[in-house]
Order: C-alpha cells, then structure tokens, then sequence
C-alpha cells in the first residue's frame, strides 16, 4: 500500500497537480502531504464513478496519513475492492450511491480487513458475496442496502455492526456470521433471501436488536420440493442472542432452526424499556431445535401465529422457558417434543402455552416434559393441554405443571 501511495503522488506531480488537492480523472483528495512524506492530519477523497474514478485509487492515498481517511463516492463505481485498510470512512454522496460487481464472479465486492471501519449510506450489489468482513476486519455500517451477491449477501468471520441497513434479494443467505465472526443488527431488515436470512454457524455468533425485522427469506426449495430455508439458522457452535425485533413471516421451513449445536437466547436476562421479541407468522415451526439448545425468557417474548408448532424439539434437543414467556395461537401444537426435553418454568417464573389449534405440549418417543414453576399457564389449546402419545413411546411430564384448563379433549394424560 505504501508503494502504491508514493506512486500515486508521482503522478500526480508528473501531471503538474497539486498534491494537496488531486485532480485527477474522477478523483479528488484534500489534505494530502508532500510526496513521500505523511501527515498527521486527516484525508478526505471523493470518488466520482461517472468520471472514471474509483474506489481503488482513493484507498492508495491511506498510508498518507496516521489519521482519518473518508472516501465519498459519487455515483456507482463497477469495482471490486478487497481488503479495505483500519480507520477508513466509505460513505455515499446519495442514496444509491456505491458499488456494483464488475462481474457474476466478483468475490467479495468490498472486503474489509482493517478494524475501525465505517461504512455509511452505500449501496453494495452483485458478485459472489458482496460484503466480507475478514477475520482481522471490524466494521460499522450505518444505511447500508446490500443486494444480489449469488452465494450471500454478508460474509463475516471478524466483528461487523449494522445499523438501519438493508440485506436483501440473494438467491443464498442473507447474512453469515461464521468461524468466530460476531454480528450485530441494530435495527434494519434482512428480507427476501432465498435461503436463511441470517446464519451463524462455526463459533460464529449473531445479535438480532432495536427492532431488526427478519422476514420473507426461504423462497428455495430442495429436489424434493420441501423447503431449505428460512428465518435464523444457528448450528455448529453457532449462537444466536435476539433481543428486540420480529423474525416473521419467513417461507421457508421455520422461523429458527437450532441445528447440531447451534443455540439461541430470546429475551435479555433484564429487558429494556420497549423490547419485543417476536416469532411470528412464519410457515413452518416457529422454532425448530433439532440437537440443539434454547432459552426463552421474558414476558417481551412471544412465540405466536407460526404455522407449524410454535416450537418443535428433535433428536436430543432441549428448551428451557422462563419469566413469562408466551406460545400461543400456532396452527399446531404450542410445543412438540421427538426425542428431547423441555423444562417449562423455572425459578425466575412460569410460561404461558395457550390458544394453539393442537396440544398445548405434545410428548412422543422417549421424550420428557419437566416443570420448573407451579404458576406455569397451559390453557385454552384446541386438544391436550398436555398430550402424552401411548406405547411404544414412553414419554413423561413431570413435576407441578400450574394451571392446566379449558383445554377442549381434556387436561392432561400423562403420568406425572
């Protein structure tokens, strides 16, 4: 990069310009230093595509300084930019203003690898995967509409913030937190991917808060026609935090699937002031955790409208519901157990089951309900308020389970 600064100063002193304030094609810089020398005071370059600037050549200018360096872009510049230096500011003059992929192959478009990162107001689009955050990478983006990368919209194995973005239209995921990455959507919407609309999976961790919308995604389907998407996908020691927002109306197969491993906490051990966490309306299980590991707490929590079980629990998976939460008013059972276990109620407070068209809580094949609160609610469910399949199946429910009423075929015929 330093290489690359010098020989840009060259040029433009072959050219007769001034190095204080570049006039080359397309591109504009104030505050450099002297050729060869670096300053201690900040860097700002406009690029502007339609001139035939580009993002590229505004970046050899960064070793200039041991300050701040911004780039505005003009316009939208078809360039691929990878590994994006610390302490840089990539912002659009306009809305709309960004990069679009040079190709179908670009990979990434823009590809951060320094931290302290801000990118704001740009529009990102095409190629492989449009946005990577590098493991050495730490980013803020603030307004961001990020479209149409083929495999992915989001790539991050380092740290990435999103504020008020937008993370849409790929025919894969829309956002993938992987291999250690953290992400954190404050606020925006991750909407219309084909796949999952949001993904954490090898370490990789996500933070759904200030009211971020996941919705629409899982469009694909697999040779057997049966969908392969969905809202949240957590797996591989993956771990999904939701504190505040909506994973809803996602056409996929569930609203979040908790997969080998994965994990996933709904509610803030103290919520704030406004929080609504919210799995709703989406096509298939609200929840579905298969071997994998859920918390959900917090009167903010409500689990409801979901077209298949509210939750579904397989193959080793386990829940825990806690102070308050709700599952009500899903097109099946409000929670279904294969094969793992469920505690409903704790000491920090009961859980509310109530309204689902089947069983309050459904047990078959070895599975096991436990009670961890006497003022748990289970009621008003259009069959079972708790449903123990016969033989060969050998489920329990155990413990004090609260009030258990109004259910339409009867309370409940498990063993306790």
């Amino acid at each position: 990069m330093r290489r690359s600064y010098v020989a840009c100063l060259l040029t433009i002193a072959a050219l007769g310009l001034s190095v204080g304030e570049s006039r080359a094609t397309g591109l504009g810089c104030s505050g450099l230093p002297a050729a060869g020398s670096v300053t201690s005071h900040p860097i700002f370059c406009t690029v502007n595509c339609a001139n035939g600037g580009t993002l590229a050549a505004a970046l050899a200018f960064r070793p200039g300084t041991t300050n701040t360096f911004t780039v505005t872009i003009r316009g939208v510049c078809s360039e691929a930019v990878d590994s994006v230096p610390g302490d840089v500011t990539i912002q659009a003059a306009a809305s709309g203003d960004g990069l679009s992929a040079p190709n179908s192959s670009a990979d990434p478009v823009l590809g951060i690898s320094g931290r302290g990162v801000t990118l704001t107001g740009l529009t990102i689009s095409g190629g492989v995967d449009p946005l990577f955050v590098h493991k050495t990478g730490g980013v803020t983006g603030t307004n961001l509409v990020i479209t149409g990368g083929s495999t992915r919209n989001v790539l991050v194995s380092g740290g990435l913030t999103l504020i008020g973005s937008m993370v849409e239209n790929s025919p894969g995921d829309g956002i993938d937190s992987v291999s250690g990455g953290t992400v954190i959507l404050d606020g925006g919407t991750v909407q219309n991917n084909a796949m999952w609309g949001v993904q954490a999976s090898g370490g990789g961790s996500l933070t759904i808060d200030q009211g971020a919308v996941i919705s629409g995604n899982g469009t694909a389907v697999g040779s057997d026609g049966l969908p392969i998407g969905g809202g949240a996908l957590s797996g591989g020691d993956g771990y999904l935090a939701f504190w505040d927002g909506a994973i809803e109306n996602n056409v996929g197969a569930q609203g979040i699937l908790l997969f080998v491993g994965g994990s996933a906490r709904l509610g803030r051990f103290v919520p704030l002031s406004g929080d609504s966490v919210l799995v709703q309306n989406n096509a298939g299980d609200g929840i579905t955790v298969l071997d994998g590991w859920l918390q959900v707490r917090d009167s903010t929590t409500n689990i409801s409208g979901n077209s298949g079980n509210g939750i579904g629990i397989y193959g080793g998976g386990h829940a825990l519901l806690q102070t308050n939460p709700v599952v009500q008013s899903n097109a099946k059972n409000g929670i279904a157990v294969t094969i793992g276990s469920v505690q409903i109620g704790s000491g920090t407070g009961p859980a509310t089951i109530q309204s689902n068209t089947q069983n309050g809580v459904f047990l078959t094949n070895n599975s096991v309900a436990s009670s961890g609160n006497s003022a748990n609610q289970i009621i008003d469910n259009g069959q079972w308020g708790i449903l123990c399949a016969g033989a060969p199946n050998n489920p329990l429910a155990s413990g004090t389970f609260g009030t258990i009423s109004g259910n339409a075929a009867g309370q409940n015929n498990c063993n306790p």
